[in-house]
């Protein structure tokens, strides 16, 4: 496996968590598991995700979604600008901000995050428990 795809993936994974939380036992297993988990993840690959989604921008569609949607995103998340911009352009859409985390605020904060998941889906007759 190219030896600079590990190292962008360690590199990538903490830019888009809060400073604190490559400390965490979690963190450290997530940076490493990843880049062994799949023999098809190279550099190439990578670059070839990164153009099709930069040559892609759905925002002008988005007032056209009429299903619930739901926006999270983590306090310092890089996203965060972003995403206020698109939940403002959709209907009805719900977004929330966890404090203290980044974009993987599923992951750094699960104990806030389920919670609020669990009450859009109840919200929405997605789940009834």
């Amino acid at each position: 496996m190219n030896e600079g795809v590990p190292r962008y993936h360690i590199q990538h994974l903490t830019s888009l968590v809060s400073k604190e939380f490559p400390q965490t036992k979690l963190e450290k297993y997530l940076l490493n598991f990843h880049p062994e988990m799949d023999s098809r993840l190279s550099a190439p690959a990578i670059a070839e995700i990164f153009r099709a989604l930069q040559d892609r921008d759905f925002t002008a569609r988005l007032p056209e979604l009429k299903m619930p949607v739901l926006v999270m995103n983590g306090e310092f998340d890089n996203a965060l600008p972003r995403s206020r911009e698109m939940s403002k352009k959709i209907a009805g859409s719900e977004h929330h901000v966890i404090a203290g985390t980044g974009h993987a605020c599923c992951l750094e904060d699960p104990a806030t995050f389920d919670p609020i998941v669990l009450k859009f889906l109840k919200k929405h007759k997605f789940i009834t428990a």
